[in-house]
C-alpha cells in the first residue's frame, strides 16, 4: 500500500512493484517496497542473495526504463 501511494507522487510506476532490474554492477535487484518517510534513498530493493538494499527514485527510473528484466 506504502509503494502505490508513494509511487505516485515520486514518478515510479506502480505495476514495478515486485519487478526487476539489473544495478550498473550487474547485480539482479526486485523492488519490494516504499519508505515515503525516507527522503534521500526511499525505494526498497532485495537482491538475488536476499539482502536488503535502499535506492533513490532516480536511480530506480533510471534503471527501469533501461535494464528491466522479466525473471
Amino acid at each position: 500500500i506504502a509503494y502505490s501511494k508513494g509511487a505516485h507522487y515520486s514518478g515510479l510506476k506502480t505495476e514495478w512493484l515486485d519487478q526487476t532490474f539489473r544495478d550498473l554492477n550487474g547485480r539482479v535487484m526486485k523492488i519490494t517496497g516504499y519508505n515515503s518517510r525516507a527522503r534521500k534513498n526511499p525505494v526498497r530493493l532485495e537482491g538475488v542473495d536476499g539482502k536488503e538494499y535502499k535506492a533513490s527514485t532516480k536511480m530506480v527510473i533510471g534503471h527501469m526504463k533501461d535494464r528491466a528484466l522479466s525473471i
